[in-house]
Parts: structure tokens; sequence; C-alpha cells
């Protein structure tokens, strides 16, 4: 492992505390335009990250996962589309700039590593990102004011919850020593 990549995980997951401390308290006063935005930009991100993956994992767990990433946000952003023209609502992604920044940061790292370290970072990537997620969800819930948006939100935890154990499972089977450990610390408001 060399100093570089230690430097650029160690930004990485200051990026996430620092947009974890700004999703948490805008989640609960947020629109269902930036409600939509933010989950249509979080699918988005995960989609750019596990695409890296499926090209260059080094074990069939990572690659599986990636997979498995790519198809279930796929999907849930599908889902998004749907419910925002159901409801009326066009997504406000300039809601999600952070979440962008925040996925291209991670892809870029993920594609500039290397060997078994893709695997560990986009392991830890994963966790990270999945309590962020769940804990800004969960908070959003009780701020969604159309009622689909909310069957949305709460329809998606479930599926988030996989993921996380999905991801943390996947830590242990590629060695979690890239920044593992701090991710599981790293939202520890989720519940998860």
């Amino acid at each position: 492992m060399t100093g570089h990549a230690g430097g650029s995980r160690t930004a990485l997951l200051a990026a996430v505390l620092t947009l974890a401390g700004a999703t948490g308290a805008a989640a609960q006063n947020m629109s269902d335009a930036a409600i939509l935005g933010r989950m249509a930009a979080a699918d988005q991100g995960e989609i750019m990250q596990a695409q890296v993956v499926v090209q260059s994992a080094q074990s069939d767990a990572a690659r599986s996962y990636a997979e498995m990433i790519v198809r279930d946000h796929t999907s849930h952003l599908q889902q998004v589309q749907t419910t925002a023209q159901a409801a009326g609502v066009a997504p406000d992604t300039s809601a999600a700039r952070d979440l962008a920044a925040h996925a291209m940061q991670a892809t870029q790292m993920l594609q500039s590593a290397s060997g078994a370290e893709v695997d560990r970072m986009f392991a830890a990537n994963m966790v990270q990102d999945h309590q962020m997620v769940i804990g800004e969800v969960q908070r959003a819930i009780p701020a969604a004011q159309n009622a689909q948006v909310r069957t949305l939100l709460q329809n998606t935890l479930p599926v988030l919850r996989t993921h996380l154990r999905g991801a943390q499972a996947l830590t242990r089977t590629v060695g979690g020593n890239s920044g593992s450990r701090h991710s599981m610390d790293v939202h520890k408001d989720t519940g998860m």
C-alpha cells in the first residue's frame, strides 16, 4: 500500500464525515423534490463505483456484490423516476451536489487503485455509503410530504440494510484493513 493511497482514503473518509454531518441536518427539512434528487444521486453514485469494480475486482465476492449493486440501484433509480412522475415532482438534482461529488471522488479512487486494494476500498466505501444513506432515508421519511415518496423511502430501507450487511460481509472476506474499521464507526446514528 502506498502513502498516496492511504492519503486518498483519509481524504475520502473526511469527505464522508463532512457529507454525513451536512446530510443529517438537511434531511429533516428537505422537500420531496430534494429527497428524490438525493435518492437518484445516491443510486447513480453506487452504480458508478460498482461498475468500476465489476471490471477490475480481484475476488469473485467483490465482483458478485458489485453486480448486485448495479442491478439493485439501477432498478431503484427507475423506481425513483416512476415515483417522481406519479407524484408530479421533479427531482431536485441541485440538492445532491455533495453526493455527486462524493461519488465522483470515490469512483476516481477506485479507478486509480489496483489489485486487491480495489476490493478492499470498494467494500469500505459501500459500508460507509450505505450507513450514510440509511441514516438520511430514516431522517427523510417523516419529512416526506407526498405519501408515494414516503412509501418509496420506507420500501428502500430494507434493501439498503441488506446491502449494508453484504458490504460488511464483503469487508470481512476481502480483508477490511483499508478503512473499513473506520467505516463501521462513521455513522453510528444510523442504528446499524
